[in-house]
């Protein structure tokens, strides 16, 4: 019995992830989270297309449970929240999320100090954008298991990255590893140059080019031109010429802007992002003149939730058509997965290592 004024005992937040089916319509699978204390846990999923945590359901005194469906072979990341409302935004944070890209960040950072997943194996993209690449982090989520979902080497993510030829362009940093020729630069290079390892496997010398910040990375990504019209001269003039260029997401924009700037044969774009009506049209047109082939992939769990305004696989294949019926060359490849760095990291891999042996064809 707990004494006169001692606090009551508070039960620890646990949180599993469990397969719930080996195989189910449309090659989809079960899963079954669970979680145990907390006043009203959530998970928090990129694999659904929507960084918002879902809430979960009660099951019970103090129990909760929530169940998704994903392709058997997808790669996914989750965590849990033990209390949706510590990691949801105030109205004075909507307020100025709309006016500050550190806003943005600051709620992200939020989110991911309140994650509690019970075999955390790699760092949430929060902990891994425009962070030092040489500083070890601390891994804070975990992949869902999926039957035939390939697990990446996530050690990698949160070890100090592999070294290399250095320079310091303009805030970024660009970082060369590999032989001179064929290059492949990537994006987000803080984030991608701690996969070094596997990458190497690809057939290319890697350039990375890292952000300034989280916060620097939505400001230069929200205009892809102007940051290729800068950046592309200066890249050169550091001896950067790749063969093809590598974007994610937000930077799938500015690595096809920074393509044609510096004009690369090849472009890979993964979940491309378009913020801009106006840049995706504009982009459309030189990209078709311009003859450059694009790699356009997208996730099949990268739906919006039904919404096509915010289903960025519709938008994906929609720019595909869009470059083709302008002339262009460009094709679409849906893998399995949502907006999520596990499922891009197979992706990447995967379009890498096509690219390396169409390069070995054209010699």
């Amino acid at each position: 019995m707990a004494s006169p004024g001692s606090a009551p005992h508070e039960e620890p937040f646990t949180a599993t992830a469990e397969l719930a089916s080996d195989a189910a319509d449309n090659g989809n699978v079960r899963i079954v989270f669970r979680a145990q204390g907390g006043p009203l846990p959530a998970i928090w999923s990129l694999a659904f297309g929507d960084p918002r945590p879902m809430p979960m359901q009660e099951d019970g005194p103090k129990r909760w449970k929530l169940e998704v469906r994903l392709p058997k072979d997808a790669c996914a990341s989750w965590a849990a929240i033990p209390h949706i409302r510590a990691a949801s935004p105030s109205r004075s944070d909507r307020l100025r999320i709309l006016v500050s890209t550190q806003a943005r960040v600051d709620l992200g950072t939020k989110m991911d100090d309140q994650f509690i997943v019970n075999n955390a194996t790699a760092p949430s993209l929060y902990r891994l954008i425009g962070t030092d690449s040489q500083r070890r982090l601390t891994p804070n989520i975990g992949l869902i298991p999926t039957p035939e979902g390939d697990a990446p080497h996530n050690d990698g993510l949160c070890a100090p990255a592999p070294t290399g030829d250095e320079q310091h362009i303009r805030g970024h940093r660009l970082v060369k590893i590999g032989d001179d020729e064929p290059e492949a630069l990537l994006l987000d290079g803080e984030v991608l140059r701690r996969t070094d390892a596997e990458l190497a496997d690809t057939g290319w010398a890697r350039s990375y080019l890292h952000n300034r910040g989280a916060a620097a990375r939505l400001t230069d990504h929200a205009r892809p031109d102007r940051f290729a019209r800068i950046m592309a001269p200066l890249l050169r003039n550091a001896g950067c010429t790749p063969q093809v260029i590598v974007g994610t997401s937000a930077a799938a924009p500015t690595a096809l802007a920074l393509a044609l700037r510096m004009e690369s044969p090849q472009v890979i774009l993964l979940s491309p992002a378009f913020l801009d009506e106006r840049i995706r049209r504009q982009l459309i047109t030189d990209a078709a003149a311009r003859g450059i082939r694009i790699d356009v992939r997208a996730g099949s769990e990268e739906t919006g939730g039904g919404d096509p305004n915010r289903s960025i696989r519709l938008q994906a294949e929609t720019f595909t058509t869009a470059v083709r019926e302008a002339g262009g060359n460009a094709a679409f490849t849906q893998f399995s997965g949502g907006h999520d760095l596990p499922a891009w990291h197979f992706a990447q891999l995967r379009a890498l290592r096509e690219a390396a042996k169409q390069q070995q064809y054209r010699k």
